[in-house]
């Protein structure tokens, strides 16, 4: 004779249920933890994709010259400048933000080459 609980389950089923139910808590704290590493904003990788994204519009631009601790490019018959503003390193116009937080730094254009000085150190653009 099979021992029932109250609501039908035999016993069985309810310790089964229970070790599921563990089991797919244990998977969801796992993948929660997961997620959270992947999403999590880790600076060295965005500055490493601010300069890449830097490198990869000088690197399509006819022209770039440095002005006033500014960068000017001509790309497509159209002139932007990068600039810092207010802690980021942004493109106008439209105020595209390439890389933060950078507190202050310029732009250096010696010999062909396109220099991005921070508090951090200098780093070769183009």
């Amino acid at each position: 004779m099979k021992r029932s609980a109250p609501n039908g389950f035999t016993l069985t089923e309810a310790l089964l249920t229970l070790l599921c139910a563990g089991v797919c808590a244990m998977i969801l704290t796992s993948v929660m933890s997961a997620s959270q590493t992947l999403l999590s904003r880790e600076p060295a990788i965005e500055n490493g994709l601010g300069i890449l994204q830097l490198r990869y519009r000088t690197a399509l631009s006819s022209s770039v010259s440095c002005q006033s601790g500014n960068l000017t490019m001509t790309r497509n018959h159209e002139v932007f400048e990068i600039r810092f503003s207010r802690g980021r390193v942004v493109q106008t116009p439209g105020y595209e933000i390439v890389l933060e937080p950078v507190k202050e730094g310029r732009f250096v254009c010696e010999a062909g080459q396109v220099w991005l000085e921070t508090e951090t150190g200098r780093i070769q653009i183009r």
